[in-house]
C-alpha cells in the first residue's frame, strides 16, 4: 500500500510540481473507477491529458500494480 499512500500524499501536496500532483490525482481517481470526465475535473485538467497519463502509467505497468494494491 506504499504506492497508494505516496499518491495520496502527492495529490494533497502544496510543494510538488503541479504535473506531479495532477498525475497522482488522476491515478488515484482512476483506480477508484470514476469516469474519465470526473477524473479530469478533479485533477483540473483535460480528458486527453487524463488518457495520456493513464496510457503512460499502464505502459510502464504502474496502473496494473496500483489497481492490484488497491483491491487487496
Amino acid at each position: 500500500m506504499e504506492e497508494k499512500d505516496r499518491l495520496s500524499e502527492l495529490s494533497g501536496s502544496r510543494i510538488d510540481e503541479l504535473r506531479t500532483i495532477q498525475r497522482a490525482k488522476i491515478l488515484l481517481n482512476f483506480a477508484e473507477e470514476k469516469p474519465i470526465q470526473e477524473v479530469a475535473k478533479i485533477a483540473k485538467t483535460s480528458r486527453p491529458t487524463v488518457y495520456k497519463c493513464i496510457k503512460k502509467a499502464s505502459s510502464e505497468g504502474l496502473v496494473t500494480v496500483f489497481l492490484e494494491l488497491i483491491q487487496s
